[in-house]
């Protein structure tokens, strides 16, 4: 074989290895990215802050996987719900023959009118449900705080359930028995104060939406309450009123109650709402 025969022959090889190599390298980034085509996008904790740590753990009772699993798991919106909302029993059976809005009232450490201007949804510690911190624009005071002053411009409401954006997915978690908030909405709420955060609870028998002069009840409210709002604050204002109410809040939270199981790290705190016999 004579010399130039020898360097095409080498040339010819060398070119062979190379496009080889090309294939081989472009093969396996194909892989690669077919590999992170086909992971789903989880729900990442972001930083919380001290606010949102503590409003995490008392909606931090609830049961089921992580919501990061289901989306690893199945493709589109990621949906979970409670079957019922934080409540506790009250086995007392004055207490259960008191007229409803009395009853309301001194349950409540604060009623307002106001709007919802922002929400924060979050998850939860256990990763596995959502709470969501809404920020309330205040118009009217019903009941004052007693233990702390109420704000007459604006304040933090936190409650359970959520609509939650991460990772290019979407989660909800809804409450059977406790409506969903919508941020631009008008509310009355009767409110528990959360004292180590300057924050108020919004529960389900608590939450009505206005609607003109109507009230919409968002979780349970008995068939013989007006729906009609002037009547509904006037019958609140009396119960504001009236001064049973400080003796009857005294032997509210004296009370041993039975709680729903998730409702446990709440009621240790007091800072639950109170079904009562209808």
């Amino acid at each position: 074989m004579n010399k130039h025969s020898k360097v095409r022959g080498l040339s010819i090889f060398a070119l062979t290895v190379m496009v080889m190599a090309a294939i081989a390298t472009l093969h396996s980034r194909g892989q690669n990215t077919s590999v992170t085509k086909d992971e789903p996008p989880s729900a990442k904790r972001e930083k919380l802050t001290l606010r949102q740590r503590e409003h995490g753990k008392l909606f931090d009772g609830h049961h089921g996987p992580k919501l990061r699993d289901l989306a690893a798991r199945q493709q589109g919106d990621i949906s979970v719900w409670e079957e019922e909302p934080y409540m506790v029993k009250l086995p007392d059976d004055h207490a259960s023959q008191l007229p409803f809005m009395q009853f309301a009232v001194c349950n409540a450490d604060a009623i307002v009118i106001g709007t919802l201007t922002s929400e924060t949804p979050q998850l939860t510690p256990s990763e596995n449900f959502i709470f969501t911190d809404y920020e309330m624009s205040v118009e009217e005071v019903i009941k004052a705080n007693v233990t702390a002053p109420t704000r007459t411009d604006k304040f933090i409401v936190t409650r359970e359930g959520g609509t939650l954006h991460q990772g290019g997915r979407t989660f909800h978690a809804d409450v059977e028995g406790f409506k969903p908030f919508a941020v631009g909405e008008r509310y009355l709420l009767f409110l528990r104060y959360i004292p180590k955060n300057d924050a108020y609870l919004a529960y389900a028998n608590g939450s009505f939406q206005l609607d003109s002069n109507k009230i919409i009840a968002l979780g349970k409210l008995p068939e013989s309450q007006p729906r009609d709002l002037t009547a509904f604050l006037s019958e609140a204002q009396a119960a504001v009123a009236n001064s049973h109410c400080a003796k009857l809040e005294s032997r509210l939270h004296a009370k041993e109650f039975h709680a729903h199981p998730s409702s446990s790290r709440l009621l240790a705190q007091g800072k639950v709402n109170y079904e009562w016999a209808q």
